[in-house]
Order: structure tokens, then sequence, then C-alpha cells
């Protein structure tokens, strides 16, 4: 595996997982995002269009047609894609909120509002019980443990660039790719179902993003002023 000559198996997830004291999905998960990219550099899927998803209306019965897809094919991508729409969007304004709570911003800098601290950005995400790493050319830049400044530097590395992929495997877990080959990736490490993306939309309406799709929120979170923008 070091050489790169044979892949990490379910056994040997198991393995490292007992050694290493991390979960076997951990390494699977490793495995098949080193195997994504590499079929993706080999050009597989170029000339498919994809699926774009419509955060209005019908966004429940999009819900139901993911979760029959994942019963019918058992495949490990939630489809369609609920980052579509900040796809080619470049952020601007990323901040490190309450403790490691990771704030998103794209688009146009909006006025702050009564109580706001940061500037909202036209489309927002942020992150709610997940864990989060940094990621540029295989050196990781910062994690959600690392110290608050550490953290605060690596969040604002994230500005100027430009989203180019967005995922979320059945776990829970996503990864996001943006320009200059940084990457964020977050972990669920809870079963509370509260663990998600939380995701601001430009006509002022919240979706939560996770496993079953993109599921709309009554209202905004309740989160402090410390942590909502």
């Amino acid at each position: 595996m070091v050489h790169g000559d044979r892949s990490i198996s379910a056994d040997t997830a198991i393995r490292l997982g007992k050694y290493f004291g991390l979960p076997a999905q951990f390494w699977l998960n490793l495995q098949n995002d080193y195997d994504l990219r590499i079929a993706e550099r080999s050009g597989v899927g170029k000339g498919i269009k994809p699926w774009s998803v419509n955060y209005g209306a019908e966004v429940t019965a999009i819900s139901g047609k993911v979760r029959l897809a994942i019963r019918m094919s058992f495949d490990t991508e939630i489809k369609p894609d609920p980052f579509a729409p900040l796809i080619g969007q470049t952020a601007n304004g990323c901040w490190l909120g309450y403790g490691n709570m990771l704030f998103l911003e794209f688009g146009r800098p909006q006025p702050l509002r009564d109580g706001q601290t940061h500037s909202s950005g036209e489309w927002g995400l942020w992150s709610d019980h997940i864990e989060w790493r940094i990621e540029q050319r295989g050196h990781i830049v910062a994690g959600s443990e690392d110290d608050r400044v550490t953290m605060e530097d690596s969040v604002r590395e994230i500005d100027g660039k430009t989203l180019l992929s967005g995922k979320i495997l059945l776990t829970g877990d996503s990864i996001l790719a943006f320009t200059n080959d940084l990457i964020v990736r977050t972990f669920v490490i809870t079963s509370e179902k509260d663990a998600r993306w939380n995701f601001r939309v430009p006509d002022g309406k919240y979706f939560h993003l996770g496993p079953d799709g993109a599921c709309p929120e009554q209202k905004p979170p309740a989160l402090d002023a410390q942590k909502l923008p």
C-alpha cells in the first residue's frame, strides 16, 4: 500500500482501524477517494450532463427520488449533487465561528444585519456537529482540532478559491474540491441526526444537507449571534 501496489480492502481497513484506533470506514473512505481521483483524471464521465438540483417547492420530491435511487443502486454518492448550485462559484469571506464551526460564504458580500459581526455572501454553508480538515496537494493545512489561530488562518486560505465539485457520501462525510488543489473534507463522528452541512440560498431559505439530500428548514437553525452570520 505504501508503494501504491495494492489497495485498502475491507479486511485491511478493519486491521488498520484496530491498530490506529480509527473506524474502518475512515480507511475505506480514503481508498474510495483515491480511486475517484484516479478515475476522474482518466476522463471517465466526460460528456455526461449533470442533473442539477432545484432548491424550491420540489425539493421534498427530489429527496424522495434520492432515497429511492440509493435503495436501487447502493451507490456511495448522493445524487443529485446537493452542492450543485455552488459549483463554479468563488468563496469570499469564509470564517471560523464558535468553537470549530466552519462558515463558507459564496458570491457578493451582503450588507451587515443587526447583530452580525461577519458579512455573509449570497450563498452560505456552515458545518454543524461535524469535524473537518483542509488539505492542499496531499498536505494537511489544518483540522478542526487545531488551535484557533491555525484554524482561522487555514479557513482564510479558502477565500478566492472556486468550488469545482462537492460530494456527500452515505456516511455523511463530504468532500469539497476547490481550485489551487485545495480540499475541504468533513467527517461525521456522531450518531446525532443534526450532524450535517447547513445551506442558505439567496432568497433567504435554509436547507440542511446530508445523506438524504437537501431538506428544507422551517426557519434558520437556532444559533447564537457568534455562530450565525
